[in-house]
């Protein structure tokens, strides 16, 4: 029975599935280390034990303000060495990916580029190279390219990223954050859905399959009560 929503991800993504039961018989990454500074939720839960499965040895912290702890907890309870805790504390936080470079990982999953850039102060010969998460990371990096000298797959930028989460990841991801903040109550609400972009779009389908209402920003509904004529740039610069 899928009693979690560690459990439900670990159940449902069958690609990560069927790549945990080839990792378990391949075993690439055996005899290595990886340090990971991700945000720590039911879904990377699942990726690190699949990266687990596949022989790794993993030493992981969060993000900063992110880091849930019933994931934490699932980590810690699958043998996973997790650094910390929840923390606001960018010092304490700074702290804790320290201690993941201390233990020298062989390669690095990352997100902001904070791994990467701590890197370079005490660097050590064994990284092989990781991944970074983030365009912003990705940016942060690019002008340290000459000194990192190694390979950094930046997840954002791939073809599967661009098909797999942003065509059908970003609405559920979306509802389910707001229905977090809403303490899972079962709301209509009727309210702004900005953007048309394709992330955008899969937002708006997915409230609209989960009962809310909503209308694209700038297509405002009717009130009632008096009309109130929009000020747009023109006239305010008429009326000054």
């Amino acid at each position: 029975m899928v009693s979690t929503r560690i459990d439900w991800v670990r159940e449902h993504c069958r690609l990560l599935r069927g790549i945990a039961d080839e990792f378990g018989q391949t075993r690439p990454f055996d005899g290595l280390t990886i340090g990971t500074g991700i945000h720590l939720a039911a879904k990377t839960v699942a990726l690190l034990l699949t990266l687990r499965d596949g022989g790794a040895g993993l030493i992981s912290t969060g993000n900063l303000n992110t880091t849930q702890p019933d994931a934490v907890d699932r980590l810690r309870a699958e043998g996973v060495t997790v650094i910390g805790a929840p923390t606001k504390d960018g010092a304490v936080h700074a702290g804790y990916l320290g201690e993941v470079l201390a233990a020298e990982p062989d390669l690095i999953l990352d997100n902001g580029g904070d791994l990467f850039a701590r890197y370079l102060d005490r660097p050590y010969p064994q990284l092989l190279g990781g991944t970074e998460e983030t365009t912003s990371g990705r940016m942060r990096l690019e002008p340290l390219r000459g000194q990192l000298r190694r390979p950094i797959l930046v997840i954002n930028d791939s073809p599967i990223k661009q098909f797999a989460e942003n065509e059908h990841a970003v609405g559920q991801s979306s509802v389910e954050s707001f229905l977090d903040r809403v303490d899972g109550s079962r709301l209509r609400p009727a309210g702004p859905v900005p953007g048309g972009s394709r992330p955008a779009q899969r937002r708006r389908h997915q409230l609209r399959s989960s009962g809310a209402r909503g209308h694209r920003r700038g297509r405002r509904p009717k009130l009632p009560g008096p009309e109130v004529p929009r000020l747009t740039r023109r006239r305010a610069r008429r009326e000054r």
